[in-house]
Parts: structure tokens; sequence; C-alpha cells
């Protein structure tokens, strides 16, 4: 038997609709932004990956060539590849070491306003022989 007076009452309150309706912004505001992050972490990963390509491919149009007493291309001014990507090489001779020389291989580009760059350090040694 039913009791007088009481209705029954089926469904969602008010509450419970906007209660659920805040984890799930929540969880799409998470998700939105670990998606972020990742294709930011891909970016990056592309920008560096494409880097060493430059790097080595400069490596090939300007090796460290040792003839007789001289090594040739110890210095390579700035030069300019696809994707606004920049590769250098510097050298500096060691003191106290004679022909003992630290090269400085450099591979620079623009990420986000900033200047993003990949160095290499190598030691060379060059005895003059007569």
């Amino acid at each position: 038997m039913r009791k007088k007076g009481i209705k029954a009452v089926s469904g969602m309150t008010l509450v419970e609709v906007l209660l659920a309706m805040a984890i799930l912004t929540l969880g799409l505001f998470s998700l939105t932004a670990a998606a972020s992050r990742c294709l930011a972490i891909m970016r990056t990963a592309s920008q560096y990956h494409a880097a060493r390509a430059v790097l080595d491919q400069g490596s090939l149009e300007y090796p460290l060539i040792r003839y007789g007493r001289e090594v040739y291309n110890l210095e390579v001014n700035p030069v300019n590849y696809p994707g606004g990507y920049v590769f250098e090489r510097t050298s500096e001779e060691v003191e106290d070491e004679e022909k003992l020389y630290i090269i400085q291989t450099r591979v620079s580009w623009a990420r986000r306003g900033n200047e993003a760059r990949i160095e290499i350090w190598d030691y060379l040694f060059w005895e003059n022989r007569p």
C-alpha cells in the first residue's frame, strides 16, 4: 500500500547534473592539455631530428681536410639551410699544445622566437711533419 502524500520521484537533481558536468569538463580540459603537450614534444623532436640532418649534411659538405701541414675547413662561416637552420664551425688552438684544436660545430634555428641549437665539441690533433 502506498502512503498518502508521498510521490515517487525519479531522475537526477540539478546539483547532481551540475556536479557531473563539472567532472566531465575537468576531464576534457585535462585531455586537451595532455594532447597539446604531446604535439609540442613531437614538434620539438622533429626540429632536433632536422637539425641533426643539417649537421650531418654540413659536415659532409665542409669536411675537415688534413693535407700536408695544414688542416682545412677548421672555420666555416654560417651557412643557411632550408627550414631556417644555420650550420657553422669554429675552432680554437689549445694553449701550450701545438696543433691541438678544439672544434665547435653548431646548428641553430629559431623556435618560438628563441634561438635553439645543437653544439658538438671535438678535439683534433694534427702533428706537423716535415
